[in-house]
């Protein structure tokens, strides 16, 4: 009867504040009630404290209540930030289309809960908004991993054919990637590396000149898997940098690029360098250079670099 279903429903939120395996059993069966329950829940939503509303929304969840979409709607511009967050769940079970027009603002919410719900109802509801790829090249600059690991797979998926997509990739790139840190700016150097092509060159110059350690790192990682001549001077700029490990890519990467110019400058450092590994670097790229296996003596491979430019 109706009057059965109001009193399970009150019965429920009698309990919510005190325990939750019996509110939860009182759920249950307030779900079993189905689109009779719902008109009861609705009105729990204006009028019950918070943690009454959440039991609520969970309920016109279970039922699939569309009758109130438009009354959890209202939930969105609730007060409390984990009904806000609560409320965009619920209408994605229930309805999702019914967020495509306020997703986006939400997604701006000072609550990161309500961001992290409004960013994957976006996915969904508006996958081939232009907004959305907007709020995935901003969230490359995110601190939440949760939301970075979000925007790259948005990326990963996004048609560079789509109109200004490449140019303003590129422009926010250009300010979020040097700004990075840890394996993110990997990532987004190995994502930007397939959408962008050589359009990446400008990112990767930017990351050394202006990056902080791991953004450097990660730019000379690239350009070395890439083979790119994009970064030359600064890689031979780096082969007397004090951080250890920049030197070691940075001679790598000119082997790999297999930079004549640089020759001269490492033959010089093999004469200096004391015994370790950026010594022992020198002499690898050398060889990947020159084809030649000349060991450890600065002298022979000074004699070879005389007999190349006598050739040419």
């Amino acid at each position: 009867t109706t009057e059965g279903v109001q009193d399970r429903v009150t019965s429920m939120f009698s309990h919510a504040r005190r325990s939750a395996p019996e509110t939860e059993a009182l759920a249950v069966a307030v779900i079993r009630d189905g689109q009779d329950a719902g008109q009861f829940l609705a009105l729990a939503l204006a009028e019950r404290q918070p943690s009454e509303v959440l039991w609520a929304l969970r309920c016109l969840r279970g039922i699939k209540a569309t009758r109130q979409v438009a009354d959890i709607t209202l939930l969105l511009g609730h007060v409390e930030a984990e009904v806000r967050a609560e409320a965009i769940w619920s209408l994605m079970d229930i309805e999702p289309a019914s967020l495509r027009e306020k997703i986006f603002e939400l997604t701006g919410d000072p609550d990161l809960r309500v961001r992290r719900r409004a960013f994957d109802a976006a996915m969904t509801v508006a996958p081939q908004d232009s907004r959305l790829l907007d709020l995935a090249i901003d969230g490359l600059a995110q601190p939440d991993y949760w939301l970075f690991s979000r925007s790259m797979r948005v990326l990963a998926g996004a048609d560079t054919g789509l109109p200004n997509l490449v140019q303003h990739l590129k422009a926010r790139s250009l300010v979020i990637v040097p700004k990075l840190e840890g394996s993110a700016a990997r990532m987004v150097l190995g994502l930007l590396a397939k959408k962008l092509g050589a359009e990446l060159d400008p990112i990767l110059v930017t990351c050394v000149d202006q990056g902080g350690h791991d953004a450097k790192a990660a730019a000379i990682e690239t350009a070395t898997r890439l083979r790119s001549e994009a970064i030359i001077e600064q890689g031979r700029a780096l082969l007397t940098d004090q951080e250890v490990q920049l030197q070691l890519r940075a001679i790598a990467y000119l082997a790999v690029v297999r930079d004549m110019e640089s020759v001269p400058q490492m033959i010089n450092l093999l004469a200096t360098l004391p015994d370790g590994p950026p010594r022992t670097a020198i002499v690898v790229g050398l060889r990947k250079i020159s084809g030649r296996s000349l060991g450890f003596e600065p002298e022979e491979w000074r004699k070879w670099f005389r007999e190349q430019l006598s050739d040419n």
